[in-house]
């Protein structure tokens, strides 16, 4: 069960800083977000993809080693 919660909040925050990063970025002049928050969204995806890809190899390797 813990693993499909985490499976979960990964993948909703890829989708988050991805497909839904127009909204997130709408936001009053008075609140714009400058190119270094941008790019800190792009490392939090890279940093999402990163650690899902590895959770679910161990996951899967440890399937083949049981």
């Amino acid at each position: 069960m813990r693993m499909f919660v985490f499976f979960i909040a990964a993948i909703s925050q890829i989708l988050l800083y991805t497909v839904f990063r127009d909204w997130i970025l709408d936001v009053p002049e008075a609140f714009a977000r400058g190119p270094e928050d941008r790019a800190y969204l792009e490392g939090l995806v890279i940093f999402h993809i990163a650690t899902v890809l590895i959770v679910a190899g161990v996951l899967i390797w440890r399937r083949r080693t049981a």
